[in-house]
């Protein structure tokens, strides 16, 4: 067995025990991450207008091999209707200045022309194998090939607001989809237009009264600049979430040295 002189053990273990975490810093970790997890429901709310659970919640610890700093900062994982999510929260003060993950599955609905319409209704026409496209996707790949302005896009939306939020289906494709056997229930109601419907809708934007519906103006605005403002806004807690994980692996590493002695 190779021998380690004894200068060597106490350079490892000193390194290690650097790394500790002191009493009084676990009692300081406890205090913030508790006002951190109350800061993230505040933050929650106030954001987005619900209650979240909390599934899990972690210090953020910034250091290196000679052990962690604690910034006073919180991870707290949440969930809200079987969608889970981060906040990324400073747990020092009562705050709601925070960041939070929660619209991940925006930025996907987003990309897939699908923002408007819940993922259990895509999930279901997916599953009955019909062809469709979604109201919204249409409308934005017009603007995007020249057909219509932006302003033009909107105005139709103005006029006929439940289009946002529509299905588009051709004919015999809509016969098929009659044809399926039905879920349940669906946690929305969808309008359902035919190419026919649609193009009557782009040439005589007429008012229409039906239905109340409040879309996401900033995403016919400009889909890319809409995708890219979701997407930066994430890109600080997952910079946040990989530095832990990291430090994490050192400090088991450097406790793996020491308990080979």
């Amino acid at each position: 067995m190779k021998k380690i002189s004894f200068i060597t053990v106490i350079v490892i273990l000193s390194a290690v025990f650097t790394g500790c975490v002191s009493r009084e810093q676990r009692e300081e970790n406890k205090k913030n991450l508790l006002q951190a997890e109350k800061n993230a429901v505040l933050y929650v709310e106030e954001k987005y207008g619900f209650t979240a659970d909390i599934t899990n919640s972690e210090v953020e610890a910034i250091g290196d091999l000679l052990g962690p700093a604690f910034s006073g900062y919180g991870l707290i994982d949440m969930e809200y209707n079987g969608r889970k999510f981060t906040v990324y929260i400073d747990g020092r003060t009562q705050n709601t200045n925070g960041k939070d993950d929660y619209q991940e599955e925006e930025i996907k609905s987003a990309k897939r022309g699908s923002l408007h319409i819940p993922y259990a209704v895509i999930e279901y026409l997916n599953s009955t194998g019909v062809r469709y496209s979604t109201c919204e996707k249409y409308l934005t790949e017009q603007v995007a090939e020249g057909k219509l302005s932006n302003e033009e896009s909107l105005e139709i939306l103005r006029n006929y607001p439940a289009a946002a939020f529509g299905i588009l289906m051709d004919p015999s494709e809509k016969e098929r989809f009659f044809d399926y056997g039905r879920e349940k229930w669906l946690p929305a109601m969808i309008p359902l237009y035919t190419s026919e419907q649609m193009a009557q809708i782009l040439s005589n934007a007429k008012k229409f009264d039906g239905a109340i519906a409040f879309y996401s103006e900033e995403y016919f605005r400009n889909i890319d600049q809409f995708i890219e403002d979701l997407e930066g806004n994430q890109q600080a807690l997952f910079k946040e979430r990989d530095l832990i994980d990291a430090i994490d692996i050192k400090i088991k590493s450097q406790l793996d040295v020491a308990s080979s002695f």
